[in-house]
């Protein structure tokens, strides 16, 4: 009688072990790499860098997109988007794409971009941002920059 006690308790045993094991995979839906979307187009960037307070991206096709800051940003903090280069409490959004032309930030009330800082490296996100071309054409742009 002892022996089958001791066997289910056994078997009980392994399977609540196994049962509870975790997952051995951490999924994350933080980005990692830098992309923009325009006119239902994704740009990935192969490049992004901080020059001056220039948050540049450029991808392999020579598109390109930057945010310009007053001051280069330190901490974790919300900019609102204007449509000049000289405010001094937003940002500037500024893109050129090949063959498309050139595009900047209008200033619509509401647009944002979030900016964290991890490791003295900045990471931009930003969504539907109003941009026009030169010929007053109003578009959106969206995406996360990452500083390399």
């Amino acid at each position: 009688m002892r022996k089958p006690f001791i066997l289910v308790l056994i078997v009980i045993s392994i399977i609540s072990f196994y049962s509870c094991k975790k997952a051995s995979t951490i999924s994350s839906s933080a980005p990692t790499v830098t992309k923009w979307i325009f006119n239902d187009v994704t740009y990935t960037g192969i490049s992004t860098s901080l020059n001056l307070n220039l948050l540049n991206a450029i991808d392999s096709a020579g598109d390109e997109i930057y945010i310009s800051f007053s001051k280069i940003p330190v901490t974790q903090r919300t900019y609102a988007v204007n449509n000049e280069t000289n405010d001094t409490s937003g940002c500037y959004i500024q893109m050129s794409v090949v063959n498309g032309g050139s595009y900047h930030s209008t200033g619509q009330q509401g647009d944002e971009v979030n900016i964290t800082v991890t490791g003295g490296k900045i990471t931009a996100s930003f969504a539907n941002i109003a941009v026009e071309n030169y010929n007053n054409s109003v578009s959106t742009v969206s995406g996360t920059l990452i500083q390399q």
